[in-house]
Formats: C-alpha cells, sequence, structure tokens
C-alpha cells in the first residue's frame, strides 16, 4: 500500500509557558505568536532570549474521517523532549534529537482537527564540551501527515 505523504503547512502558533498543561491551552489568547515549521523560536525577535518551554499548535479542517484510509502525523525531529497532543488526546511522548516518530490518527480524526506539542529541553549539568549554554526547545524538522 502507497503512504501519500503532505507537510502539515497549516498556520502555526506558539507560545513559552511556565508549566504544562496537558494540551489545554486557550485559543483566544494574546500571548500566541505565528511561526513557521520547521523553525527555531528564538528567530522570533520577542523570543530571542528565551530559555525555557515552549508549547505549539495548529488546527486544520476538511480531514475525511469517514474515509477507510488510516491516516498519520510524522513528526520528523524535534528538539528535546515532547508531549504530542491530537484532538485533546495524548499521542505519545518523544525524546530525542531528529529522530522521527509516527503515530497514527485515524480514530481520533474529524472534521476539525487540533494539534498541540509541548517542548522542554531540561537543563545539562554537564556542559563540558558543549557549544552552547542555552537549552532551547524546538521544533526544526517539518510534520507531515500521510494516509494509506
Amino acid at each position: 500500500m502507497i503512504r501519500r505523504v503532505t507537510p502539515l503547512t497549516t498556520p502555526w502558533h506558539m507560545r513559552p509557558v511556565a508549566t504544562f498543561q496537558q494540551g489545554h491551552y486557550a485559543h483566544d489568547d494574546p500571548t500566541w505568536l505565528a511561526c513557521t515549521i520547521p523553525s527555531h523560536w528564538q528567530q522570533h525577535p520577542l523570543l530571542a532570549h528565551y530559555v525555557g518551554r515552549m508549547v505549539y499548535r495548529t488546527q486544520w479542517s476538511g480531514a475525511d474521517a469517514t474515509s477507510d484510509r488510516r491516516h498519520f502525523l510524522k513528526f520528523n525531529g524535534m528538539f528535546y523532549q515532547g508531549n504530542i497532543w491530537f484532538n485533546d488526546q495524548l499521542l505519545g511522548q518523544q525524546r530525542g534529537y531528529f529522530a522521527p516518530h509516527t503515530y497514527e490518527i485515524t480514530p481520533l480524526l474529524r472534521a476539525d482537527n487540533a494539534l498541540v506539542v509541548e517542548l522542554a529541553c531540561p537543563e545539562e549539568h554537564n556542559k563540558v564540551g558543549k557549544r552552547s549554554e542555552e537549552h532551547t526547545s524546538e521544533l526544526q524538522s517539518r510534520v507531515d501527515i500521510s494516509y494509506a
């Protein structure tokens, strides 16, 4: 079976947070900042020196939830540990750098869909040989949606 892959190019937003809220964040909160994925959030002028937890979100309509196809979300890389929420359900948690992860979303798919990614990069205590003193969390590779 051939899988059709499409980058998820819907508008993304990001927001720094002190604590994660299990995927539940107000969409009308004015602190959400528009962003593109992939990118490093420190490229945004308001976040150039921010180090901490970051939440990304996007939403889209028009998915065919009634088809007999299986649908997947693939994260091609994020840094460093993340919680992936799709339509208010935890898809999974991942840890690592540029390690792709794929999640089946078929049973959760709706006509209107929401994706929330909570990212953190814990403080490293042994910084010998590291290139940066800062610890950032980011979606550095594209997110794909596919069906088979």
